[in-house]
């Protein structure tokens, strides 16, 4: 622009252009990191649509040997539409959080939004992915070729469990829509197999373990492991009185575990407190559930079980559903004052 074009224009076109170039350069940011993903999922697209059998064969020998993604800590990160497996460093960088994550429709809003996730501290060997279909869909270690990048699914996800090392003899803690809890068995789950609609999942990670279940409003049970029957995959399970439409979290809690950490809101800012686990009041499957905060000024919003023993030097992540902040865990202690935090957390991931 010219100086005396500039000194005919107002302050306020002046200010709406330099907003209309800012929000360009944020469409031009954006895109520059989706298209890689926009791509692939476009390939995949048309290569479901006239697909055939290949006339040749293609070897990637690092993918062909890959038999599991090495993590110390970290998690299986989901959305609507993606999922992806994340370490500490990507964890922790709102940046790397987000960054290829595609869009999702929610509440008519095109957005990028991390919908929970699913702890990790060994290494896996693949992943099963729950779906609104009534579906479960085991995914190939080889299917996830690099960690801190979201994967397009092509079902909406509503819970996501990883299958870790020798562990397919193992069992997986599910509910269903109707509020009917049940185990599986992994090796029931192959490619792609009928569950019924499951809305909360976890591995069974203990022998002696016991449950905690809870709610969007802070209700829970506190319940025996035992009491959740090991059936098969279509078969419907045990009720609990959680009401429908419930959105419920999973927990198996052992001895490693001594507290949890709890996040909630207060006029519309977002805090974090630590109870004891051993204050958590024990219940049967058909008892109705208890809650975490009694003062009715707080809205409920997290809960993760996490570890003080011989862990003075880790960290604790929030991860909200947009970015993540990281807290030292000598901070933390049961019983502690109400802390301010940044951002509304989803959940805790100690590392």
């Amino acid at each position: 622009m010219q100086l005396s074009s500039l000194a005919r224009t107002s302050k306020v076109k002046l200010e709406n252009d330099i907003q209309k170039g800012l929000d360009r350069l944020k469409e031009l940011e954006y895109a520059m990191n989706t298209i890689d993903q926009i791509l692939i999922q476009e390939a995949r697209e048309i290569g479901e649509k006239y697909k055939r059998d290949r006339r040749t064969t293609v070897i990637d020998e690092s993918l062909g040997n890959k038999t599991a993604i090495t993590i110390s800590s970290g998690a299986v990160l989901y959305s609507e539409t993606s999922f992806g497996v994340f370490n500490a460093q990507g964890l922790s960088n709102s940046k790397i959080l987000l960054n290829s994550l595609k869009p999702s429709k929610i509440n008519g809003k095109m957005v990028k939004e991390i919908k929970s996730f699913h702890r990790l501290n060994k290494n896996i060997t693949g992943i099963i992915i729950f779906t609104s279909d009534g579906y479960a869909k085991r995914v190939k270690i080889q299917d996830i070729p690099l960690v801190n990048t979201w994967i397009v699914s092509d079902s909406v996800i509503t819970t996501i469990v990883p299958i870790y090392e020798n562990s397919e003899d193992g069992t997986i803690i599910v509910i269903t829509e109707d509020m009917n809890i049940r185990k599986i068995k992994i090796e029931d789950i192959s490619t792609r197999v009928t569950v019924g609609k499951v809305i909360a999942s976890h591995y069974s990670l203990y022998d002696d373990e016991r449950i905690l279940v809870y709610n969007q409003e802070g209700k829970y049970l506190y319940i025996e492991g035992d009491e959740i029957p090991l059936l098969n995959r279509n078969a419907g399970g045990n009720r609990i009185e959680f009401n429908l439409g419930d959105i419920l979290s999973i927990y198996p809690i052992g001895e490693a575990e001594e507290s949890l950490i709890l996040a909630y809101t207060h006029n519309e800012e977002t805090f974090i407190g630590v109870m004891d686990i051993a204050e958590l009041k024990s219940s049967h499957r058909t008892n109705k559930p208890k809650s975490f905060i009694d003062n009715k000024k707080f809205s409920f919003y997290s809960a993760s079980p996490i570890s003080f023993d011989d862990k003075e030097d880790s960290q604790i992540i929030c991860l909200g559903k947009q970015s993540s902040n990281i807290i030292k865990t000598k901070l933390l202690k049961n019983n502690m004052a109400p802390r301010k935090i940044s951002i509304k957390a989803i959940g805790f991931i100690q590392i």
